[in-house]
Formats: structure tokens, C-alpha cells, sequence
């Protein structure tokens, strides 16, 4: 073989298949016709019309423009009409997700709406139930506290309802009148349970407005040092008062204070003749081991007492026996 046919067929052999048997070539000469060589072809090169690319190998690759031609052959359809209803088709798809997309907005913001309206009756429901309840609720329903706190055991209750209003001298008879209808025994200790009625319905008498209904002049250090529940008693027909402390020192200097307005404050309430009070000074003395501060007449004879048991509480009575069976009945709680 000369060497120029030699070189030739080295420099086609080269070359990539494509630049050999692409279609896109059709109206150009060949490489290898190019070159002056005539390729040996087992099988006709495919044509234009299909834009199928045959490699040496036998393996064929398809091509976007192959397929146009196929469907043009096929459908008798001109490539315009496919680009444009290929174009068409991918128009419609986006309007359809945009479309979908909407509609899952819509049915969320519609959700959230109802949720929200739904809320809102809810509370709406509840304020006016809560409103027409406080307007409109029967005065029965009114919690009211008509058993205060008893510092010791009573075998007994008597309840007294104080009219309103009442004056000083009324209430001190209520008071007196009250102890001397409890039993005489000696082991009886009666609860006097006097309350008030009002606009909220019936409460118990309470430590501050015991002193101002007997106007008294206790230091109002005193009131305060006081709890507001209190306990009126009777015991042997004897009527006593008992209060729960909540500050032991301001209330022990304060009935101390007190002593010199005691006499004419509630004198009236232990003792029926004034004309007996002839000594006005309080003295020591002791009541089962507990120290107690006693007023007498001018023969001697106990008009009434008071004593601090404990820090927490004050008792004021008539007389060594009440004081007794009090300080035993605070031991037993």
C-alpha cells in the first residue's frame, strides 16, 4: 500500500464517529470523502429525517429531534404544532400547581378563621355566663360564715341575730340577757354566736365591730393586735370574752394602757351595779400558775379579770371559776 494511503486511512480512523456519519453533514462532502477514502459501510447510514446516530459499535442513540421527526412521520403533524403543544402542555402544568397551590392556601387561611370565630364564641359564651351569674344569682347562693373560729370546745350554741341598727346599752343587754338563759352547770360552756345581717348575708360579729358597738376606748393598738374572730361565752351563767392575739406584745402593753378606761368600758357587761366599783387599779395574782391582772371592789371581791394563758390568746371574765375551766378547755385543744 503506498504511504500516502497509508497516512490517510490513520488520520480517518482518528476521527469521531459523529464527524463521520452525523446527518447534520448532508448537503457537505464526508470526511473520509474529504480525505479521498471511501469507508467500507456494512449497513446504510440512516437519514436525515430520523436524527438517529448509528456508532460503529452497532448502538443507537435517540435525539429530541429524532423523536420530532418520528411524530411528524407518524402524526402528520408539522413541527410547529408539536413545539407549540408541547408548549402549551407545560403551560397548563404550572397553572395547575399555581391553582393547587392557591386552593391549599385558601383551605388553611379557612381553618385558621373558623378555629379562631370558634374561639371567640367560646369566650364570648363564657363572659356572658359569667356576667348574668353575677348580676342575676340568688342571694341564697351568697357564701356566708355564720360558725366562726372557736378557740376552745362549747357544749352549747346560741345564735343571736343583732338588729341593725343597735345601740351600746341594747347590745350589753343582748349580751347579759343571753348568758343569764345558759345552764347553771359548772361543766356547761355555751357559745353566745351573735351575727349581723347585711347586704352579703350573714356573718359572724367580728373583734372589731364587738368594740365599736360597746364604744369603747381600747387603744386601737389593741384591736389590732387581735384576730377578728372572737368567741362571746357563757359559762355558770357567767359570760366571759376570749380573743386569739396575733401580735402577744402590742396587745399586752395595750391592755395595760386600757386599765383606766376598763372599768366604765365594759363594767356593764360583767357586773349590773356600777355603785360596787369603788377601787379602779388592777392588781396581780395568779390563776393556775398563769399570771392574771384582777380589779375588786371595795371589799375585796372579784369584779372581773383578764389574763394571757399563752401569747396567743386573752381571756376577760368575772370571776376565778370561768377563768379556770377557760384555761383548762385551751389546754385540751
Amino acid at each position: 500500500m503506498p504511504e500516502d494511503d497509508k497516512n490517510k486511512k490513520e488520520k480517518y480512523y482518528k476521527l469521531q464517529p459523529s464527524a463521520i456519519w452525523s446527518s447534520v453533514v448532508a448537503k457537505e462532502k464526508s470526511v473520509a470523502e474529504h480525505l479521498g477514502i471511501k469507508p467500507k459501510i456494512s449497513a446504510p447510514a440512516t437519514t436525515a429525517s430520523t436524527e438517529e446516530i448509528k456508532y460503529p459499535s452497532g448502538r443507537r442513540l435517540r435525539t429530541y429531534q429524532g423523536d420530532i421527526a418520528a411524530l411528524v412521520k407518524e402524526t402528520k403533524a408539522s413541527e410547529e404544532d408539536i413545539v407549540i403543544a408541547e408548549q402549551k402542555k407545560r403551560h397548563t402544568d404550572a397553572y395547575e400547581k399555581k391553582i393547587e397551590a392557591v386552593q391549599a392556601r385558601v383551605r388553611s387561611d379557612s381553618f385558621r378563621n373558623m378555629l379562631t370565630i370558634g374561639i371567640a364564641i367560646a369566650l364570648l359564651l363564657a363572659g356572658g355566663g359569667s356576667l348574668y351569674y353575677i348580676l342575676f344569682r340568688p342571694e341564697t347562693n351568697t357564701p356566708v360564715a355564720t360558725d366562726p373560729i372557736r378557740p376552745i370546745f362549747a357544749d352549747k350554741e346560741t345564735k343571736i341575730t343583732l338588729p341593725d341598727p343597735i345601740s351600746r346599752k341594747d347590745f350589753i343587754a343582748m349580751i347579759l340577757k343571753a348568758a343569764e338563759g345558759t345552764s347553771a352547770s359548772a361543766s356547761t360552756v355555751t357559745h353566745l354566736n351573735f351575727v349581723e345581717t347585711g347586704i352579703l348575708g350573714t356573718s359572724a360579729l367580728s373583734t372589731s365591730r364587738f368594740f365599736q358597738l360597746l364604744e369603747t376606748r381600747a387603744p386601737s393598738s389593741l384591736v389590732r393586735s387581735l384576730n377578728n374572730s372572737f368567741m362571746i361565752g357563757a359559762y355558770n351563767k357567767t359570760p366571759f370574752l376570749l380573743f386569739t392575739t396575733t401580735f402577744f406584745e402590742s396587745a399586752f402593753a395595750s391592755m395595760l394602757e386600757w386599765e383606766g378606761e376598763f372599768e366604765s368600758d365594759l363594767g356593764p357587761l360583767f357586773t349590773a351595779n356600777l355603785s360596787q366599783l369603788t377601787i379602779n387599779s388592777f392588781e396581780d395574782s395568779v390563776v393556775r400558775n398563769k399570771d392574771t391582772r384582777m380589779l375588786r371592789d371595795e371589799i375585796g371581791n372579784v369584779l372581773f379579770l383578764y389574763s394571757f394563758p399563752d401569747r396567743d390568746h386573752l381571756v376577760i371574765t368575772t370571776n376565778e371559776r370561768a377563768l379556770t375551766e377557760i384555761l383548762a378547755r385551751l389546754a385540751k385543744r
